[in-house]
C-alpha cells in the first residue's frame, strides 16, 4: 500500500481572501479535522476562501465531504470557496466524482484571488 503523508493545514490572511494550505492525505481520518479548522476560518467572516492542494496526495470520499460542507456554507453566505493548485492525482479524483462544476478551480492562489 502507498504511503501518504500526514495530514497538514495551515492558513493565512491574504487581502480580503483566507488562504488554506493544506498537505498529506484527506481521507476519513483527517476529515474531522480538516471540518473543524475550515469552521473555525468560517467563524472569521472571510469573503474568500482559497484552499491550496498542492501538498495533497490523496483526496477520499470523508475529505471531499468537508470541502463540499464548507463550500453549502460559504455558499449560503453568497461567498466564496476557490480550490487551487490541485496535484494530478487529486484533480483526476476531483475529475472522475464529477466534482469539477461544484468547485471553483484555479490554477494558483494568484489566480483564486484575483478570480
Amino acid at each position: 500500500m502507498e504511503e501518504t503523508m500526514e495530514f497538514t493545514y495551515s492558513s493565512a490572511k491574504k487581502g480580503n481572501c483566507t488562504v488554506v494550505t493544506l498537505g498529506g492525505a484527506l481521507d476519513a481520518k483527517s476529515a474531522p479535522s480538516l471540518s473543524k479548522k475550515l469552521e473555525d476560518e468560517l467563524q472569521k467572516k472571510p469573503s474568500v476562501v482559497i484552499i491550496s492542494m498542492k501538498h495533497v496526495d490523496y483526496i477520499a470520499s470523508a475529505g471531499m465531504g468537508a470541502l463540499i460542507n464548507c463550500n453549502e456554507k460559504l455558499s449560503r453566505e453568497k461567498k466564496d470557496l476557490r480550490l487551487c493548485e490541485l496535484s494530478p492525482k487529486v484533480e483526476k479524483i476531483i475529475t472522475m466524482l464529477g466534482f469539477t462544476n461544484f468547485f471553483a478551480i484555479y490554477q494558483t492562489v494568484d489566480d483564486a484571488e484575483k478570480a
